[in-house]
Formats: structure tokens, C-alpha cells, sequence
């Protein structure tokens, strides 16, 4: 597999039923305008968009994974906010 297909397998999906045919709609949250930037703040002088979009997905996984274990810790804790801390401790 190619670095592109991978980063179209890696991202989330989800899927929609309309009669027999089912649409599939990516669900991207990070714009990729602030992820470019991160890369040239890391002294970059062009940044490729396929550079660009598999950073966006690295951190998309990433980030994710660490909210979930935040969201976890917080429950864990008896609340329902997940607050600086959480975030902190899921990442150590």
C-alpha cells in the first residue's frame, strides 16, 4: 500500500444509508492550513500537500487516543469534565 492510499485507509469514516447505495464521508477535524504551518514553524521552507495531509492524520490519531484516555481518567475520577490535568496525565 502507498503512502496516499494509507493515509485514505487511515482516516475516519463514517458511513450513510440512502435506499441501497451507501455514501462513505470522511470526517476530518484538523484544517489543514494550521497543520502546514506547524511544519515550516519547524524550519520547512515548502511544505507538499501530502506532507501536510499525512501529519494531519498522525495527529488526528494521536490526539484522539489521548482524549479518549483523558475522557477515561475523568470518568474514572467521578467527573464529567475533563479538565488541563486529565489531558496531562493521559499523555505521561
Amino acid at each position: 500500500m502507498n503512502g496516499e492510499a494509507h493515509l485514505k485507509a487511515k482516516q475516519p469514516k463514517r458511513l450513510y444509508a440512502t435506499n441501497t447505495q451507501i455514501m462513505v464521508i470522511k470526517m476530518v477535524e484538523l484544517p489543514i492550513a494550521p497543520v502546514t504551518r506547524i511544519i515550516k514553524n519547524a524550519g520547512a521552507e515548502r511544505v507538499s500537500g501530502a506532507a501536510s495531509r499525512a501529519l494531519r492524520v498522525v495527529a488526528e490519531e494521536y490526539t484522539e487516543q489521548v482524549a479518549k484516555k483523558a475522557v477515561s481518567l475523568a470518568k474514572h475520577a467521578g467527573r464529567k469534565t475533563v479538565t488541563g490535568k486529565d489531558i496531562l496525565e493521559a499523555v505521561q
